[in-house]
Formats: structure tokens, C-alpha cells, sequence
């Protein structure tokens, strides 16, 4: 099975041309004499070495046939051996070489043009080959890089807020660790452990039935796994990316013919680079359909511009199972909604990383090899990018955006459409601090804090503030089975500190804590759609005290709405201590759609009955 033929004739025809056209320029030599004997072992030696070089480099490493030399510069390589090949085997023919074998030759020095010629082209080509990857040489490049991706700017009041519904709480170190978990229990119909024939693929993240998971193909251990089951994947596990306590899903029932984990002709990369010689394939990923059916997805790129400007043309579909491949154009409506992104991290970063280097012509024009040119109206991507779910729809990838003369705070924040070419950037956390001062202030917050690690850092628009959120989860020395999941934390990026991070370990208690914080903020900003503090007069109607967390919470409802409680910490108002049923009182209180079912936390409290607060 080894013994493949796929790349097998091209690899022969290469090997031939390359080795026979060498050849016959060596028949030109200097001397007639020994020039038969040299050729002959010259052409065998570098037949065999092409053939086998060729097939392993098209085998292994893929070369895309595109750029230099329509894609095949990598030749030069190949060219190079043979013309020293034949430049030795003639240095030896001729006595120009010595005791090679043992023994001493002599004779007229006999070189074929061909060794020296195939030299020559090798650096003459090759130095071709080296400058063609200059990728920027004039203002035009640079626009054409630039405008790669449809950006438009928006004020920061207009980025979508997020879906707290769908907010991701276990980050993909975790994910990894529970797909571990559930093959390492179960079995196959053979009775055989899962853990001992698979392992969990990459994570990918995905929307499935407006609910988000964790997506792991599951692997074949080894190429002895691979051949006792058949050649086959059964499935893929699911994580619950929003809830933390959610069972595992194992998926199983498929037969994943066409993985990227697969050997020989089975090997779907392998497979998809011989389909599509002249694309450069992209983010492949496992996605599935509404009714759990997996494909592989990914973009089909191409350079634009000399031998790079790097960026997607197509969209395609994989059936693991079969093969069979669904191609769309990049903003095709027709693309099944079902598949959350097209663009991968890395092309979303440099397309947006382009943008903000070459974006704005008039205050940062290209310059020669850069020289002269200033950070000035140049910006660029902090961090990596991270895949989140708006109100707004399909997911996007959010990259946090820096000038290139400050990285130590932020301009703005980029939403990249994952499934199209066009991105906006807001300015909703301009000005605030980015990167260790994010972490450290996520670090600070308590002695067991510093025993977890703050993973998948996203930033998010909850109750109309800008929020950073993390998700708190063992070190791995703290936990020698895995990094488990152990709170979710946020903070108010306008208000970085650990004294203002809140952290629990469910979700709605980490956003009711949220909610306190803000409540006890001096800053109200400006009322939005999502956090707006109203106020409400009444008499009370009862009131009682709870201890959360060892802190007194006050619980107030009011006769003229018995439907609302009202939550108040303690340190709220003096009053509260004295507040009795009956009593008149004015109540600001933040009013958030999410809080409809819940306590609505109280930011002023004033019993009129008291003379406390006038």
C-alpha cells in the first residue's frame, strides 16, 4: 500500500526530463575521452535520486503550482543535485578525483556541459526565484494588499452586543481534556477502548442549532489503528462550550473514509492538493450540518499579487465519507448557513494586518524597503484572534487592534465576517489597556484565582459595557488529570483591576455579580438598550436578608409591583438596616433584559421615612 501511484508519473516524467535533458547537454564536452562510462552512471545515479526526491516532495510537502516558475521553482532543487551529479562523476571519469575507490585514474580531463550549465541555472533561477517573493514594491501593492478586506468603521455604540446565551465558558484546553475522557471510557462494538485505536482531532468551535460546541474528529492513534478498523473514522465527539457540566456526545456511526489524519490515498489534505493543484488550501476544519451530519470545510486561496497577497476565492464542502465536494465562491448566498466560517484565523489576522499597514495612504504611503516610513496611522492585530457569537448572527473573528507605535493599549476592536471578506471596526475599547494588563488584572483577584489559569480571553458588549471575559481553569501542575474548568470571570474593560473582577462558577452568577459591580460604579455613562438605570417609588411591601458569599443581600419588593424583587447589598445604603414594611422609598435600580426573571440589583436606596439621605 506504501507503493502508491498517485504523483507516481509525474514524478517519472520530472526525474526523466530533468536527468535526460542534463544528459544530453553533458554529450558536449571538453574530451571524448571516458565521456560514455560517466554519463551512464551519471544518468543512473540522478534518475533514481529524482524519481525518489520528486515523489517524496509532491508526497510529502504539497507544493502549491503556483508563483515562480508556475509553482514549480522547487525543481531547482532536483536540478542542482543532478548537475553536481554529473560535474563528479565526470571529475572522476577524468582523474580530477583521486583514490575515490581505492585506486588512482588518469587521463585527459573530460567535463560535459551539462553538470556546470544545470549549476548555472540552478543560481541564476533560484535568485529569480528568492526576489520574486518581494511581495510589496510599489503604492499599488500596498493599496490592492489593503483593500483585500472590505473594512468600514464604526462608533463604538454600534458593535453588537453578545448573546449571553451563548457565551463560550469552557475554553479548548478543556475541551481537549473531556474528549480524552469520554474515548478513555468507552468502547467499540469489538470491545476494544476507544483510547487505544483513537484520539480527540483539533477542537473546532461551532454554532449547532444556536448552541455552541467544541468539534473533535476522533483521530486514528497510529497506522496499525488505522488498518485494524477498517480505514476508517467512526465519528467525532461534541463538548458543550457553554455549559461546563454538560455531557460529553460521541458521536459514532459514520464511516469518515477521507480524514486529515489518515494514510496514503486516504489522506484527505493529500487528496484535496492533488484535486486542486493551483489552490492553496486553508483552514480545513471539521463542521457539521443541522442534523449532526460532519463535513470538512475550508477555503481555496490564491496569491494575488506577484507571489503573495494570499486570500480565499472559493469555499468548499467535504464528505469524509465519500469524497464528494460542494464548491462555492466567496459571498455566495447560497453557502449552507450551517457553516459558520470560511475564513480562518490566520488569513482573518493577515488580511486585517495588511489593512491596517497600507490602509490609510495619505498618513502611512509605502516606502522603499520601508525606509523612512513611521508608525503613524499604522495599526495592527494584538493577539490571536478569537472566534465569537454577536446578536448579530453568523460568528465573527474579534481582533483587538493597537497602533504599531503603542502595543500597550487598544484603538479598537475588528469583527471579521467568518464566512466573507468583510469586516468593521469599531473604536469600543479605544484607549484601554491591552495584554499582561489584562491577565494580571484577571490573576489578582484571590488566593485561589492564582491557582487557575484565565483561558480564551474574548472581549464582549454585556449590559452595554465592554467587557473582557475569561474562563478560569486548573494549572496543569494543579491537576495532573487535566486542566478542568473552574469559573467563568468578567471584568469591565474601562475599569481594568482585579478589585473589579467578578467570577463565579456558573454563568448567571458570575453575570448577577456582573450586575453588582456595575450597579456600584460611580460611572453611569450613557443609558443604553441593555443596562439603563431606572427608578421606581412605592411603599414596601417586604423586605428580607440573605447572606451570599458572606455578605448581606437585602431583598425588597414593593406593594405597587409585587412581581419585582429588588437585590441591595448591605453596603448599598445605612437605610437598609432600618427599612421596615410601609416605609415610602425610592429605588434606582439597573434594568436589564436578562435580569427580567431575577432580583434587579438596586444602585440608590432611600427610605423617605429615615432622614439619613435628604
Amino acid at each position: 500500500m506504501f507503493f502508491t501511484d498517485m504523483f507516481l508519473g509525474e514524478s517519472l516524467l520530472w526525474a526523466f526530463l530533468i536527468t535526460g535533458i542534463v544528459a544530453g547537454l553533458s554529450l558536449v564536452r571538453t574530451s571524448k575521452e571516458n565521456a560514455g562510462p560517466s554519463i551512464t552512471t551519471a544518468s543512473i545515479i540522478s534518475f533514481l535520486f529524482n524519481f525518489l526526491s520528486i515523489w517524496a516532495w509532491l508526497w510529502w510537502v504539497q507544493p502549491v503550482a503556483v508563483g515562480t516558475l508556475w509553482g514549480h521553482a522547487w525543481l531547482l532543487w532536483p536540478i542542482l543535485v543532478t548537475g553536481c551529479i554529473f560535474l563528479l562523476a565526470d571529475a572522476i571519469a577524468s582523474g580530477a578525483v583521486r583514490d575515490t575507490f581505492g585506486s588512482s585514474s588518469s587521463g585527459d580531463m573530460s567535463f560535459g556541459l551539462g553538470g556546470p550549465l544545470a549549476i548555472v541555472v540552478f543560481f541564476v533561477l533560484g535568485t529569480w526565484w528568492v526576489f520574486s517573493y518581494w511581495e510589496v514594491r510599489s503604492q499599488a501593492d500596498a493599496t490592492h494588499l489593503a483593500n483585500l478586506v472590505e473594512m468600514t468603521k464604526a462608533p463604538r455604540e454600534d458593535y453588537p452586543p453578545t448573546d449571553t446565551n451563548h457565551i463560550v465558558m469552557v475554553p479548548e484546553q478543556t475541551a481537549i481534556f473531556k474528549a480524552s475522557q469520554v474515548i478513555a471510557s468507552e468502547s467499540d462494538e469489538k470491545g476494544r477502548n476507544l483510547s487505544t485505536l483513537y484520539q480527540p482531532g483539533e477542537p473546532t468551535l461551532q454554532s449547532v442549532n444556536d448552541h455552541l460546541y467544541w468539534l473533535s474528529p476522533l483521530e486514528f492513534a497510529n497506522w496499525r489503528s488505522w488498518e485494524s478498523v477498517g480505514q476508517v473514522s467512526p465519528g467525532f465527539i461534541a463538548v458543550d462550550a457553554e455549559n461546563p457540566n454538560e455531557n460529553v456526545q460521541l458521536k459514532l456511526g459514520y464511516e469518515m473514509r477521507y480524514t486529515p489524519d489518515a494514510y496514503f490515498e486516504s489522506n484527505l489534505d493529500r487528496m484535496l492538493f492533488d484535486k486542486y493543484r493551483s489552490y492553496i488550501i486553508d483552514g480545513l476544519s471539521l463542521e457539521v450540518d443541522d442534523d449532526w451530519k460532519p463535513y470538512f470545510t475550508a477555503s481555496l486561496n490564491k496569491w494575488t499579487l506577484h507571489n503573495g497577497g494570499e486570500a480565499p476565492v472559493k469555499a468548499i464542502i467535504v464528505d469524509p465519507e465519500t469524497f464528494q465536494i460542494q464548491e462555492y465562491d466567496i459571498g455566495n448566498p447560497d453557502l449552507p448557513a450551517w457553516v459558520d466560517r470560511i475564513y480562518s484565523a490566520s488569513t482573518a489576522k493577515r488580511l486585517t494586518n495588511w489593512w491596517g499597514d497600507f490602509g490609510d495612504p495619505n498618513n502611512a504611503p509605502w516606502k522603499f524597503l520601508g525606509i523612512g516610513r513611521g508608525s503613524k496611522a499604522r495599526f495592527q492585530v494584538w493577539g490571536d484572534p478569537v472566534l465569537v457569537y454577536t446578536t448579530s448572527g453568523h460568528p465573527s473573528w474579534q481582533m483587538v487592534i493597537t497602533s504599531r507605535n503603542n502595543d500597550d493599549s487598544t484603538t479598537g476592536i475588528v469583527l471579521f465576517d467568518g464566512r466573507d471578506n468583510k469586516a468593521i471596526y469599531y473604536t469600543i475599547i479605544e484607549g484601554t489597556a491591552i495584554g499582561s494588563a489584562v491577565t494580571n488584572a484577571f490573576s489578582a483577584v484571590s488566593a485561589d484565582v492564582k491557582l487557575w489559569d484565565p483561558e480564551h480571553l474574548s472581549m464582549h458588549k454585556i449590559y452595554g459595557r465592554a467587557t473582557w471575559v475569561v474562563s478560569y481553569i486548573s494549572k496543569p501542575e494543579e491537576n495532573i488529570n487535566g486542566q478542568t474548568f473552574q469559573a467563568i470571570g468578567l471584568v469591565d474593560a474601562e475599569h481594568l483591576t482585579g478589585a473589579n473582577v467578578v467570577y463565579a462558577e456558573t454563568k448567571e452568577q458570575a453575570l448577577a455579580l456582573y450586575r453588582q459591580k456595575l450597579a456600584q460604579s460611580d460611572d453611569t455613562g450613557d443609558p443604553t438598550t441593555e443596562l439603563e438605570i431606572k427608578e421606581v417609588k412605592g411603599t414596601i411591601g417586604g423586605i428580607s436578608t440573605q447572606v451570599r458569599n458572606g455578605n448581606t443581600v437585602y431583598l425588597i419588593w414593593l406593594n405597587e409591583d409585587p412581581t419585582k424583587v429588588y437585590s441591595a447589598p448591605a453596603e448599598r445604603s445605612v437605610e437598609l438596616g432600618f427599612a421596615v414594611k410601609d416605609d415610602h422609598v425610592i429605588i434606582r435600580f439597573i434594568d436589564v433584559a436578562a435580569a427580567s426573571s431575577q432580583a434587579l440589583d438596586v444602585r440608590d436606596f432611600n427610605d423617605l421615612a429615615l432622614q439619613m439621605i435628604e
